[in-house]
């Protein structure tokens, strides 16, 4: 009898430890003094051309307080990103917290907190069906040492959904001829 007590007594400790430990076992940990992750929300197409707008999602997480400097969107030869309107505008960005609350900007720019995370989000002009691949470069200051990271995307326009892509080999299927 008194064993199946102590034996409910130590999985109930057991379930409410688990119940304790377990968001601290997802928590986002910073991988370096300064890391950037791309997620793309969407596209949107122009009606009658190969063109259209992607819109993607930057996380910046910071390890020590970072004060963010720039953001450049960059293709994948590292040039800045050109399209018939010009450069993408990422100034005067709306940034938020991990929780979604908005964070006011410095003159300087947004700060980031030791082991914190900013998201913002940015449009992309996209021309031509391919496979448009996408590099953002964030540069910040964190005391008096200039960090930098960068993360890069691959956003499909107007490209048939079989194709398999890689990043060394795409299969695109082909039409025999008799």
């Amino acid at each position: 009898m008194m064993l199946r007590v102590i034996l409910r007594a130590t999985c109930v400790a057991g379930a409410v430890g688990l119940f304790l430990v377990w968001p601290l076992a997802h928590a986002a940990e910073s991988r370096a003094d300064l890391g950037v992750t791309l997620r793309v929300i969407g596209t949107v197409h122009e009606s009658g051309k190969s063109a259209g707008i992607a819109r993607i999602e930057v996380a910046v997480d910071a390890f020590r307080a970072t004060e963010i400097l720039s953001i450049e969107v960059l293709g994948a030869s590292g040039e800045p990103w050109l399209s018939r309107s010009g450069l993408v505008r990422t100034s005067d960005l709306a940034w938020s917290d991990a929780t979604g609350r908005k964070v006011d900007a410095t003159p300087e720019g947004p700060r980031i907190a030791a082991r914190g995370l900013l998201k913002t989000r940015i449009e992309v002009p996209l021309e031509g069906a391919s496979v448009h691949e996408v590099v953002v470069r964030v540069t910040g200051r964190s005391g008096d040492e200039v960090l930098s990271a960068e993360d890069a995307v691959r956003i499909p326009l107007d490209v048939p959904p079989t194709v398999v892509d890689d990043g060394t080999y795409a299969n695109v299927p082909v039409q025999e001829v008799p």
